[in-house]
């Protein structure tokens, strides 16, 4: 992904509808830094051919992501050179926005906020941080730790209970032996731990992780490493 700062943002708008379409590119012309470069009805329709020396950013507009929608963007975020996705949506559910995560969404934004909340995704994503609409906080937590019955069984995307306190020392800048001997584990079992989290959040280094747990709250909750790290009984994945 691109990321001089004088480059310009290139975005790919998704729409159904021709109005939102419409909406969209005039709030993206509107801003000097960022390019409309291509508008469809449907990802499934563009997904194939779409590639990063064209397009930085998919900004996918759907009123509810369904299972197509989430086909598409993994299949767009799988390739080595594609795009990052952003998802526009009205539904705020925990399992839709764990479902576009663990496809590989980048950024995730209610319908609902500002104009300005949308251009702040893209700049935000274009600069390789994960974004979540502000009023989503809570609510991607409960999705993170899989607090919802309903949520899809797969691996990428929930973490259990042992891996939020893993996450949650690697945060606190905790190394990968101080974690076992605080969790009590060794340090093989903590790498291992490590490595499931950065696939499930589809994250590579971290900074990425840092970024990512400041958005869904969890950097307020990690103030006191000793009390997070604290051993807890239950099974654990």
């Amino acid at each position: 992904m691109p990321s001089q700062a004088n480059k310009k943002i290139r975005v790919f708008v998704i729409s159904s509808y021709g109005i939102a379409r419409a909406g969209l590119r005039s709030l993206l012309q509107s801003a000097n830094d960022i390019d409309v470069v291509g508008e469809a009805e449907k990802l499934t329709l563009v997904a194939d051919t779409m590639n990063a020396s064209s397009t930085d950013i998919v900004l996918l507009d759907v009123d509810v992501p369904n299972p197509a929608d989430v086909r598409a963007i993994a299949g767009v975020t799988a390739k080595a050179s594609g795009p990052r996705v952003i998802v526009l949506t009205g539904s705020g559910e925990p399992t839709h926005i764990r479902t576009c995560m663990a496809a590989g969404a980048f950024g995730y934004v209610l319908k609902q906020s500002s104009p300005g909340e949308v251009l702040l995704a893209l700049r935000s994503v274009f600069h390789d941080h994960r974004f979540f609409d502000h009023d989503l906080s809570d609510t991607i937590t409960r999705a993170l730790i899989g607090q919802v019955s309903t949520a899809p069984t797969s691996e990428r995307g929930h973490l259990s209970c042992r891996e939020m306190q893993v996450l949650k020392g690697i945060v606190a800048g905790f190394t990968n032996r101080e974690l076992a001997t605080k969790m009590q584990l060794s340090i093989k079992t903590v790498e291992t731990y490590r490595a499931r989290i950065y696939q499930k959040l589809n994250c590579q280094t971290r900074a990425e992780v840092v970024h990512y747990a400041s958005a869904v709250g969890l950097l307020a909750s990690a103030d006191d490493p000793t009390e997070v790290l604290r051993v807890t009984t239950g099974n654990y994945i």
